[in-house]
C-alpha cells in the first residue's frame, strides 16, 4: 500500500511540472511566481550539498553540519529593567544588506535572534535560534520535550550554508528587482495601481490596488488569454497574493530574475490597458 502510495505521488509531481505548459496558439507559458520568498526550489549548488552533507544525530548534538559557526554573533546587553529583547529575524538578511551593515549590528542590542533560512535564502526548510549559552540549552531541551529533534539533519543544515554563502550578492540583486519593478509601475502611470517608491526597500513591493478588488487583479495576472498573445507574442502568467483589502504584495527572490521582473511588469501594463479600456467603454 504505501509502495503505490509513493508511486502516486511521483506521478502527481510529474503531471504538477507539466501543467500549464500550453499558453494558446502553442506559445509556453512563462510563470513569474511573487507570491513569497519562500517558494524557491533548492539549485544545483544547494541540491549537491544536501547529498554530500557530512552528519550524525543532531538530537544528541552530533551532527558536524549543523554544529558549525553561526552567521549572526549576538552580542549580550544587559536590560536595564529585566526584560529580554528577542528579535524575528525572518528576514534579517535582507534588512542587513538594505542598511549596509553586518547584521551582528542589527541584533546587538538583542538577547536571543531566530533567522530563517527559507525566506530569502532559498533553503527549502529551517531556521537558527541564537542567544546566550543558557537560553540556547533552555530551547534545546524544550525542543527534545515537544517532539522537535532531528536526526540526521546536516542535509538541511547544507542548504542553509549555501545559501548564505552568496546571500549578500542574491539580496542585493533581489532588492534591485524589486525596485525596477516599482519604478516601472510608477511609469505607467495607471489610476488602478500605485507604489510608494520610499516604502521600496528590500525586495517587497507593495501595490495599492483602486476601483477593483485585489483578488481580481490577481486572477487576470495569472491568466492567460488569446487576445494577449495576439498583442504580446507571450504568454506571462504573474502569481501574486492579495494583501489586504486594497493592496497586494510582491515578493522578489532568487528564482526571479531580471527578464522575470521585465515580463511581469509587461503583463501587468497589458492588464491595466484592459482594465483601463474597460472603465472608458
Amino acid at each position: 500500500m504505501l509502495r503505490g502510495l509513493a508511486r502516486a505521488a511521483v506521478q502527481r509531481q510529474g503531471a504538477l511540472r507539466t501543467r500549464g505548459s500550453g499558453g494558446g496558439a502553442g506559445v509556453p507559458v512563462h510563470v513569474v511566481d511573487l507570491r513569497s520568498d519562500t517558494v524557491t526550489k533548492p539549485g544545483p549548488a544547494m541540491r549537491r550539498a544536501m547529498a554530500e552533507a557530512v552528519v550524525g544525530d543532531d538530537d544528541y548534538g552530533e551532527d558536524p553540519t549543523v554544529r558549525g559557526e553561526p552567521g549572526v554573533q549576538v552580542r549580550l546587553l544587559a536590560q536595564s529593567c529585566g526584560v529580554r529583547v528577542h528579535l524575528d529575524g525572518a528576514r534579517l538578511m535582507n534588512a542587513a544588506v538594505a542598511l549596509h551593515v553586518p547584521p551582528a549590528r542589527i541584533v546587538e542590542h538583542c538577547d536571543s535572534v531566530s533567522l530563517c533560512f527559507s525566506k530569502g535564502l532559498g533553503a527549502p526548510v529551517g531556521a537558527l535560534v541564537g542567544g546566550p549559552k543558557d537560553f540556547i540549552e533552555g530551547a534545546w531541551r524544550l525542543r527534545k520535550a515537544l517532539g522537535g529533534g532531528m536526526r540526521q539533519a546536516g542535509v538541511l543544515a547544507a542548504a542553509a550554508l549555501v545559501g548564505l554563502a552568496d546571500v549578500e550578492e542574491v539580496l542585493l540583486r533581489d532588492h534591485q528587482n524589486a525596485r525596477r519593478f516599482a519604478q516601472g509601475l510608477q511609469e505607467l502611470a495607471s489610476p488602478i495601481c500605485s507604489v510608494d517608491l520610499a516604502a521600496v526597500e528590500t525586495n517587497m513591493v507593495m501595490v495599492t490596488v483602486d476601483g477593483l478588488p485585489p483578488q481580481e487583479l490577481c486572477r487576470r495576472l495569472q491568466a492567460v488569454s488569446a487576445d494577449e498573445v495576439a498583442q504580446t507574442g507571450r504568454a506571462v502568467r504573474v502569481l501574486l497574493f492579495p494583501w489586504t483589502g486594497r493592496s497586494v504584495r510582491a515578493v522578489w527572490h532568487r528564482d526571479v530574475s531580471a527578464r522575470d521582473t521585465e515580463l511581469a511588469l509587461r503583463k501587468w501594463g497589458f492588464v491595466l490597458k484592459q482594465l483601463g479600456a474597460l472603465r472608458t467603454g
